[in-house]
């Protein structure tokens, strides 16, 4: 126990670890139907949203959905609005329910850990920026969310 405070377990550590692929990026002029591609293939539910190298934001499930019943309503068919859309469009969609931190590759397991306590529908963004930012999606290594609560603390028990 005393080992784990002394030099504790990081983000870094984790993803390499656990080898979890780097994350699927996709500019906002991305078709959506790219990203359901991706969804039906490995099964992810977050997509993080660059333009010209700048990090715009998170497309989730949750946004999918917003954006699926948005179009429901809409005449026309929904395949067509399917292989129309951007990922911009269904960007617009998110709503503030998820709360997104980037951290760096550095950071300890306990911090990610606290970012999660209380808050229901959070994302960690991990740069491999000292800086934690995201000056392009090559700083962006890695995605760690809610699932992956369980592997987390099994390393820092």
């Amino acid at each position: 126990v005393i080992a784990q405070y002394q030099e504790p377990v990081t983000i870094v550590d984790y993803l390499q670890k656990t080898q979890k692929i780097k994350p699927v990026i996709f500019e906002a002029k991305d078709k959506l139907i790219k990203a359901l591609e991706i969804v039906e293939q490995e099964h992810f539910s977050k997509f993080p949203i660059f333009s010209d190298k700048v990090y715009q934001g998170l497309v989730s499930d949750k946004g999918l959905t917003n954006w699926l019943a948005k179009a429901s309503k809409e005449t026309g068919s929904i395949r067509d609005k399917l292989v129309e859309a951007s990922l911009e469009d269904v960007l617009a969609c998110e709503e503030d329910s998820i709360q997104v931190i980037v951290l760096p590759i550095t950071a300890h397991l306990y911090q990610v850990i606290n970012h999660f306590e209380g808050r229901k529908r959070t994302t960690v963004l991990v740069s491999r920026q000292a800086s934690g930012k995201l000056h392009s999606p090559e700083d962006l290594v890695g995605i760690v969310t809610a699932q992956d609560l369980a592997e987390i603390y099994g390393m820092v028990d």
